[in-house]
């Protein structure tokens, strides 16, 4: 399993330029790293033919690896979705995380995964012309991402080397309670390729419950229990730490990381 780094926080909480974060995520000790092609990433999508090659060789001069990029492509029509996945192929990174799609509430399921589908079909046409794996990642919320079952049907009867399922523990312990996280890595263990790697748990304010990102070894996911089943499974992709710590600054941030990458390490070994 490869442990590689999101950028996201990198350039949202410390504002680094990419050749700084790459110098960083080095020195942490990350092997690869989950670069942002989005609106307010690294790269914008609308420039992936002239700036993904760039960003990509400023992290390879730091000995990274870029085997995922995350986006915010939810369509093939976009005229610009041809661009990233022609780059990204050209570049042979693996997997490109797709955006989300929302759940539009009571009574629009049915409707809303058959159109989904739809414009699955068309990215999975790309992922194949490319040789990029397109990715659906788990994220808790009204999206239809939310649910592994939902996930699962979107997935059916394509090929997981197109269209893959990027889980997130975390997230599928915060909609899945106590047991829904490994039915939902159940459900979906034909098409898993990639892993999210943060957690969660649930805090008192005021007289409400709400959602607060903790370290890995505080939060509520069960990380021994989730590798024993990546190993199960012949799981060999890439997990990346996402890192998301807003409040610590760019410093705390860091260590944080640090820590985190040493625990999943630590649990890995054994």
């Amino acid at each position: 399993m490869q442990i590689i780094m999101f950028t996201k926080m990198l350039k949202n909480v410390g504002e680094l330029p990419l050749a700084e974060a790459a110098k960083l995520i080095s020195q942490m000790g990350f092997s690869g790293a989950d670069l942002t092609v989005r609106r307010a990433g690294y790269v914008d999508p609308m420039r992936a033919k002239q700036d993904l090659p760039m960003a990509v060789e400023i992290l390879r001069s730091e000995g990274l690896d870029v085997p995922l990029i995350t986006t915010e492509i939810v369509d093939p029509e976009p005229p610009w979705v041809e661009d990233v996945y022609r780059a990204a192929g050209e570049l042979a990174i693996p997997f490109l995380k797709l955006g989300y799609y929302g759940y539009r509430g009571f009574g629009n399921l049915e409707r809303q995964i058959a159109e989904t589908r739809g414009h699955l079909s068309g990215l999975a046409f790309l992922s194949e012309e490319y040789g990029v794996a397109s990715v659906i990642h788990m994220h808790s919320g009204r999206r239809l991402n939310a649910d592994a079952a939902v996930v699962r049907r979107l997935l059916s009867g394509f090929d997981p080397q197109h269209l893959a399922a990027y889980i997130d523990p975390g997230h599928m312990v915060l909609e899945g309670g106590v047991s829904g996280w490994e039915i939902g890595m159940d459900l979906l263990a034909d098409w898993i390729r990639v892993v999210a790697v943060k957690d969660f748990g649930w805090v008192r304010q005021g007289s409400t419950w709400v959602v607060r990102h903790f370290p890995l070894s505080e939060g509520l996911v069960p990380w021994d229990k989730v590798l024993k089943i990546l190993r199960a499974i012949g799981f060999e992709g890439p997990m990346s730490i996402h890192s998301e710590y807003p409040d610590l600054g760019i410093d705390g941030l860091v260590e944080q990381t640090k820590r985190d990458l040493e625990y999943l390490r630590s649990l890995l070994s054994d």
